[in-house]
């Protein structure tokens, strides 16, 4: 039988099974859970795991460093509070590929970012670990686990048919450029802020051609919803105003130029958006899924303005009555009045642009002014 946990320190377990040693452990894990929360027994794990990515087996006696549980945040917390506890949460967790990628050898890279403001990409040297085989693929991506010195997890995309470089880069330009959009949203006073994670391009010169170039980005982790996508799909069992209001600001904030859809993430962390650009093939072209004024055309076709587009003064369009005209995405009067209409509609001909906006157009990087109303609002 193994020792009992109040005489622990008395035995000395180098002469133990492993049996017995894995019982000891989940013993004491059981007490800590038990005494201290199950947040901070997870703590342990994960610190544990850490460190022995890292020891060295001549070290004697490891010590590990326990961490607090985490708490929620209070319900009245601003934006910068809930992201510390965001990343509190994140810290006090095991580190799920910490196993899987402590022996791989670290490799020389490239990370280029780009700026969406300057229109610019921004280069820096660093090393990673990465593995060789996809833990993922899509129709036409796959996806590699990623860690860098500084052990941030990351996921490493590159296209499993077309090495060139410029796909890669085009995403990561469609995801800054909606980053920037998402800044722009956020200082017009919704009630649920968004964001998007940050891309870059990774290259590996030590690497075979065609196997060097990646698109990185943050692991993200949690229950992932997509809310819409780049043919008009606007998801029916999880309906939110915030996700579908935003890519209409995206259209009125460029001038009709411009809209990010495809907007998926957990909570209202996004990433993998798709820009549907006006003018077609000139200018940035932003990947095989900028299907132009026709997939501009499949989003309005589908969105129904909400609470939220009034609130930041979007334009309305008018639709011919459709099956689901009554979903929590349909435009609602914010007196609760049923005979309000819209203070502006816009005829859907085709044109794709609007009569009247109260949201200015600017360029990335410029500064949104909008005219929001201090109301409550729901289904966010």
């Amino acid at each position: 039988m193994p020792p009992s946990l109040g005489s622990f320190e008395a035995f000395f377990l180098g002469g133990k099974s492993i049996q017995d040693l894995q019982r000891i452990h989940s013993q004491l894990l059981m007490m800590i859970a038990r005494k201290h929360g199950l947040g901070c027994a997870m703590s342990i794990v994960g610190a544990s795991l850490q460190w022995l990515s890292t020891m060295d087996e001549r070290e004697p006696n490891p010590s590990v460093l326990l961490r607090s549980p985490p708490h929620a945040p209070p319900r009245n917390a601003t934006p910068k509070e809930r992201w510390i506890e965001a990343v509190r949460k994140a810290s006090a967790r095991p580190d799920p590929w910490a196993h899987r990628l402590s022996q791989l050898p670290l490799e020389r890279g490239k990370r280029r970012r780009w700026e969406a403001k300057s229109g610019s990409w921004r280069s820096e040297e660093l090393l990673v670990r990465l593995e060789s085989e996809p833990f993922a693929k899509g129709a036409m991506r796959i996806c590699h686990r990623a860690v860098s010195m500084d052990r941030r997890n990351w996921v490493a995309k590159r296209y499993d048919s077309d090495p060139d470089v410029s796909a890669l880069e085009s995403d990561v330009m469609m995801q800054m450029i909606a980053k920037d959009y998402a800044e722009r949203f956020n200082a017009c006073g919704p009630p649920k802020k968004v964001d998007f994670i940050e891309a870059s391009v990774l290259q590996l010169p030590e690497r075979p051609e065609g196997l060097r170039d990646f698109a990185v980005e943050a692991y993200l982790d949690g229950n992932f919803t997509k809310h819409s996508s780049n043919s008009g799909f606007v998801a029916d069992d999880v309906v939110r105003n915030t996700p579908h209001a935003f890519s209409h600001f995206t259209f009125e904030a460029s001038g009709a130029e411009q809209i990010v859809v495809d907007i998926q993430g957990v909570d209202d962390l996004y990433t993998d958006p798709q820009i549907h650009t006006a003018s077609g093939s000139s200018g940035p072209r932003f990947g095989r899924g900028n299907m132009g004024l026709r997939g501009m055309a499949l989003f309005f076709a589908s969105h129904r303005c909400n609470s939220l587009c009034h609130q930041l003064g979007l334009t309305p369009f008018a639709h011919s009555p459709m099956p689901g005209d009554g979903a929590a995405t349909q435009y609602r009067p914010m007196n609760g009045s049923p005979n309000e209409s819209p203070r502006e509609e816009v005829v859907f001909d085709g044109s794709l642009v609007p009569a009247k906006s109260s949201v200015p157009h600017s360029a990335p990087g410029e500064s949104v002014e909008c005219f929001a109303r201090n109301e409550s609002f729901d289904m966010f």
